[in-house]
């Protein structure tokens, strides 16, 4: 009997210390977790070993600003490194997540010159095509603000759709050429299908644009490919 008694009063006791240390564990990492706001920042800038430590110790993946961007959408357009993105994506972050204006993550991501940061999301599940308030896509941002063609040849491999068009009518190739310095973006559209003739709400075509802006090096590409 009391061996049973010793028994029972031992169990007792290995069961409030081990209470004591998960409680000590769970008051530790909370103690560390950073802010969303600080996390947010961390993942613009800092390397796969903090943005780890920061996970590890309790951080928020999904930890959104003001205007709903989250770590990931801070961190696809403005950390260099694909590594720091996949371990976002391994922790949980929402890869389809939309800030206030409903510009997604790949969106967001356009803005990164590194193909690698758009591979990394469309291998994880992101709507190549979704749109935002004003019916952009991500093709659309890439062709209107990224220089980097190997970006938007990425997005039309995953399925980018080249001739979807927002609420006023406008296509990516029409975004393109909206800059003297983005050529090479308006060829791979070409290349890929883009409708050169297509008019937007205001009745105007791609090579219409192209001419408003005085661009020459755009106009004889356009008309290359059939403009008129």
């Amino acid at each position: 009997t009391f061996n049973i008694f010793l028994g029972r009063m031992m169990f007792k006791l290995f069961s409030i210390v081990i209470s004591v240390l998960l409680v000590s564990l769970l008051l530790s990492v909370s103690a560390f977790a950073m802010s969303d706001e600080d996390f947010i920042q961390l993942c613009k800038k800092g390397t796969l070993e903090e943005v780890k430590k920061a996970i590890a110790n309790g951080s928020n993946v999904n930890a959104k600003d003001i205007d709903d961007r989250t770590a990931l959408m801070r961190a696809v357009y403005s950390n260099p490194s694909p590594d720091v993105i996949a371990e976002l994506i391994k922790a949980g972050a929402d890869v389809n997540a939309k800030d206030i204006n409903d510009n997604t993550v790949l969106s967001h991501a356009v803005d990164n010159s590194n193909p690698e940061v758009i591979k990394e999301l469309i291998k994880a599940g992101a709507n190549i095509n979704a749109k935002n308030v004003q019916g952009c896509t991500a093709l659309m941002w890439a062709a209107l603000y990224q220089k980097n063609p190997d970006v938007t040849a990425e997005l039309i491999k995953a399925g980018a759709d080249v001739n979807a068009k927002d609420k006023a009518g406008t296509t990516a190739l029409m975004f393109a050429v909206f800059f003297y310095d983005n050529h090479l973006v308006a060829i791979e559209l070409i290349k890929a299908g883009a409708d050169v003739n297509e008019k937007n709400k205001s009745g105007e075509t791609a090579l219409d644009i192209a001419k408003t802006n005085n661009n020459p090096q755009i106009i004889e590409i356009l008309t290359k490919a059939g403009a008129k």
